[in-house]
């Protein structure tokens, strides 16, 4: 029963990830770095100009860093409260689950299934598009 409870933390904090598009909000990143990057050693590009646009890369990726900081934690707040809701309602003690979530079996089991859910996910995601 712990087990399958701390299976839906897992669950839980996939979906989560998924739902709030934080794997694509963090290849946005890598995408307006690169853009930043490539505006730096544009010789054609006036100082004016860098800067300008320079302003306008580190605005966005001040939001997307927001973005990701509030997902990140969400995404990890999400299986705890579930935890704690159970909890409260008296089907598990939590102190039980949480001590099994942080053992190691537990960790490479799911370091393990979170790795397949998102590289399953990634490749249908590429399939429908």
């Amino acid at each position: 029963m712990i087990w399958a409870i701390a299976s839906c933390m897992i669950l839980i904090f996939c979906v989560t990830f998924r739902y709030l598009r934080l794997v694509d909000r963090g290849r946005t990143v890598i995408k307006i770095s690169g853009e930043a990057v490539a505006l730096m050693r544009d010789p054609s590009a006036s100082d004016l100009e860098k800067e300008r646009r320079t302003k306008r890369y580190s605005l966005r990726l001040m939001g997307l860093l927001l973005i990701l900081l509030g997902g990140g934690l969400t995404a990890l707040i999400m299986p705890l409260v579930f935890v704690w809701g159970l909890n409260a309602l008296g089907f598990v003690d939590q102190d039980e689950v949480l001590n099994l979530v942080v053992s190691v079996p537990f960790i490479l089991f799911a370091s393990a299934v979170t790795v397949g859910v998102f590289w399953w996910l990634e490749r249908n995601n590429r399939t429908e598009r």
